[in-house]
């Protein structure tokens, strides 16, 4: 293979994440917030799917574009008469943290989420409170109760309605429950909207949902945020094509359909589809402008597969968690030793193994009919498979990295385990601590140089090396029987990393 890694500078046009599309979507939260009373609103759906990019273009208000569609660009118009909204990433605030340290993680929360709208409300101005720090002798049920008080104070007496918009919120559902009750209590002078991948009542563990009007009733039907229609990516296709011939990078019609193919319908694959395209024909186009040729274009799967490993990653360990299963996670019991792979796993890997599709026969041949189509639904409903007289995965990139599942699910013990039978338990990483780790787990066995991981995690806004090498450090930590003498996850000088295989 022709290892050529594309470094996708600046001008490349499709290196960073932009919104586009989810016209259905945007009018259904629009309608929730402009009712008489305004609602909240829950957008469901799978991680990667774009539920940040909708929430941050719709926190951006006051900057939205005029779109194609007048019944949608009246709604929005309206919507930066009517609100201001308060974006919050709510990623790991009380996630696996240890139980002396959820009221410090909900005082950090609080005082977040006040330092967003005063900086939203009163921007250039210091606010009246500071930020909870680490001591010993500290009250942080007081101090989270004291920044409560004081937000609900700074939102009711702004001239306009304020909508939090609380990106993650799962990481909200892991702190103490008087969280929850606090910013229901908070709804008289404000509203939400909230993305998720799960229902949020399964987000609570069920000792709780006998506690009166829990934060979930106050919203009413979820908004799934599913994978964009055809028409929607045709037309962004069809954009992407003619930017890219503006820059000479020039796509023929079989590169169009090389990009659907590999990405399906999945916004974040389908702009590191076009990236990668963006850069092969610019090459070409200067090779052969020297009469040099790039020969055999295997390259170009290999950087889109090498780009695409941690979406790929998350979708394929989200497929295990017990919220799929319509079951809350239960955080007050020790796990259970969950199986090599989940029923959703094995039977995405049926279909995977299908190059042209999977009769329905052939996928978890063992279960009854009844227990197989859940399954198959389950997926389906997610947009992880779709049927066309057989089944498929829903992108060819996501099909070839589930198939290199299969070797690693037969020893998955390997990187859990070591010779000795010391069974060691994967402690909590931070956000940035899992990306990394996904990636390095998605090309495991493989060099990965510094800035392939530092592209693929931040995309634009990469830290130092040296910051770096903290998290690499910090990942050992919890995974390594000795930090300071490595043995699974190890450093190449001048390098980057690799997490062995054995």
């Amino acid at each position: 293979m022709n290892e050529l890694q594309f470094s996708l500078p600046s001008h490349n046009p499709f290196s960073e994440a932009e919104f586009w599309g989810r016209h259905k979507e945007l009018v259904a939260i629009c309608r929730y917030l402009l009712s008489e009373a305004p609602r909240s609103c829950a957008i469901i759906g799978e991680d990667t799917f774009g539920k940040t990019t909708l929430l941050q273009y719709l926190s951006n208000a006051q900057e939205m574009l005029v779109v194609e569609h007048p019944e949608l660009n009246s709604l929005l118009m309206q919507l930066k008469k009517k609100f201001v909204f308060v974006y919050l990433n709510c990623a790991g605030y009380g996630d696996e943290v240890a139980d002396d340290m959820k009221d410090l993680a909900s005082a950090r929360f609080w005082w977040d989420l006040y330092d967003a709208a005063w900086e939203k409300l009163h921007g250039g101005k210091s606010p009246r409170l500071t930020k909870p720090k680490l001591h010993a002798d500290q009250e942080y049920i007081d101090t989270a109760l004291e920044i409560r008080w004081e937000l609900e104070d700074l939102v009711q007496n702004h001239s306009c309605k304020v909508a939090f918009v609380l990106d993650n919120f799962e990481g909200v559902a892991h702190l103490p429950l008087r969280d929850s009750e606090w910013l229901r209590s908070m709804a008289r002078v404000c509203t939400y909207v909230v993305a998720s991948r799960d229902l949020l009542y399964l987000l609570y563990h069920p000792s709780n949902w006998s506690t009166p009007s829990p934060l979930w009733n106050l919203f009413g039907d979820p908004i799934y945020l599913k994978l964009p229609p055809i028409e929607e990516i045709e037309h962004f296709l069809g954009k992407a094509s003619d930017r890219a011939r503006s820059e000479n990078s020039v796509w023929k019609q079989s590169d169009i359909e090389y990009i659907r193919k590999m990405a399906g319908r999945h916004p974040a694959l389908l702009r590191i589809a076009c990236a990668s395209m963006f850069e092969c024909r610019l090459q070409e186009s200067r090779m052969l402008a020297r009469k040099q040729s790039l020969g055999d274009e295997s390259y170009l799967n290999y950087s889109i597969d090498n780009s695409a490993g941690p979406i790929c990653m998350q979708l394929w360990q989200g497929l295990a968690r017990p919220e799929l299963r319509n079951e809350p996670r239960d955080t007050d019991k020790q796990q259970e030793a969950a199986p090599s792979l989940s029923l959703h796993q094995r039977a995405l890997l049926d279909i995977a193994k299908g190059p042209t599709g999977t009769r329905e026969a052939l996928i978890l041949p063992e279960l009854d009919a009844y227990e197989k189509q859940k399954i198959l639904f389950d997926l389906e409903q997610r947009d992880l498979i779709e049927y066309k007289e057989v089944w498929h995965v829903f992108s060819e990139a996501m099909r070839r990295f589930v198939l290199k599942q299969e070797p690693v699910s037969a020893s998955s013990a390997i990187l859990l385990q070591d010779p000795s039978g010391w069974q060691r338990e994967m402690p909590g990483l931070t956000h940035q601590e899992k990306k990394v780790y996904d990636y390095l787990k998605a090309h495991r066995g493989e060099l990965c140089p510094r800035e392939d991981i530092k592209w693929a995690v931040w995309q634009g806004n990469e830290p130092t090396n040296s910051a770096l090498q903290k998290i690499i450090e910090r990942i050992r930590e919890k995974i390594e029987l000795d930090p300071d003498n490595p043995r699974y996850l190890i450093a190449v000088r001048g390098k980057g990393y690799i997490l062995r295989e054995d």
